[in-house]
C-alpha cells in the first residue's frame, strides 16, 4: 500500500477536513474519468470513500497528483 500513496482520508486529515475549490474539481474530474473506464469494461465500482482512493507515490513526481482506486471487491458486472 505505500507504493500506492496516502489515501484521500489521510489527506483530508492532514488539511483538517479542508479542500480547496480547485483540488475539489480536480479530483471531480479524475474521479469521473475513472469510473467512465470501469463503466467501459462492464463493471459498477459499488465502493467509493476516501479510504479507497489512493493520491500520487511520493518517489515519483509525475505521478504525485495522480490518483488511483483500490479495493475492487464490492464492484458488480452490469453488461452481459
Amino acid at each position: 500500500m505505500e507504493r500506492l500513496g496516502l489515501t484521500l482520508e489521510q489527506y483530508q486529515m492532514m488539511n483538517r477536513h479542508k479542500f480547496s475549490f480547485k483540488t475539489v474539481h480536480q479530483i471531480g474530474i479524475q474521479l469521473i474519468t475513472m469510473f467512465e473506464k470501469i463503466h467501459s469494461t462492464g463493471y459498477v465500482y459499488n465502493d467509493l470513500k476516501p479510504d479507497n482512493i489512493c493520491v500520487g507515490t511520493f518517489n515519483n513526481q509525475s505521478n504525485l497528483h495522480k490518483l488511483k482506486l483500490i479495493d475492487f471487491g464490492l464492484a458488480t458486472p452490469y453488461l452481459i
